[in-house]
């Protein structure tokens, strides 16, 4: 850089001095200056050290562990949910495939009072209209079947969907024996 004075006059107030030694009277005088251009160089260094931040960083720190224990504590959550579910959707198919068999044992049942109650109709023994019915009963029990059939491929479907992505019909269920006693 360059650092430019102009040309300036100041007026300074000097003693004026008797040739003896002694002490005179004070004069006033101007001074003129001339213009001056000079170069101006400068060389820094900053070097900044925190001794103490506020303990902003110890903060940062606990925010970040406390951020690491929340993570930890979801993904327990997330697997608890998971077991959760998994187990849920296991029972329901046990569910299911005892219902069907209650279902079907039903439908066995009223097969055996289509083929008595026909067999007494033709005897003799009772009117049309029992027959018929036990027909109706017969067809009722057999749609059941149909649906609850159909809800437990829905859940095997479901419980393949929890577990991973596993085909429903490929997952063998083993019912813990505490259900059948």
């Amino acid at each position: 850089g360059r650092n430019f004075l102009a040309e300036r006059s100041t007026v300074q107030v000097v003693p004026v001095v008797d040739p003896s030694g002694g002490f005179e009277r004070f004069d006033q005088r101007v001074i003129n200056t001339p213009a001056r251009d000079f170069a101006n160089y400068g060389l820094g260094l900053s070097l900044d050290l925190k001794l103490f931040d506020g303990m902003r960083s110890w903060r940062e720190i606990q925010r970040a562990n406390a951020g690491i224990r929340a993570a930890e504590k979801q993904i327990d959550e997330a697997s608890l949910a998971t077991a959760f579910e998994v187990t849920r959707r296991f029972y329901e198919v046990v569910k299911a495939e005892r219902s069907l068999t209650v279902l079907e044992e039903t439908a066995t049942r009223s097969e055996e009072l289509v083929r008595r109650s026909r067999a007494l109709f033709e005897a003799g023994r009772t009117p049309k209209s029992e027959a018929i019915q036990s027909e109706i009963n017969l067809g009722n029990d057999q749609i059941s079947v149909a649906q609850q059939r159909a809800r437990g491929g829905q859940a095997r479907a479901e419980l393949a969907v929890a577990i991973g992505g596993a085909e429903a019909e490929t997952i063998e269920l083993t019912p813990p024996g505490e259900l059948d006693q």
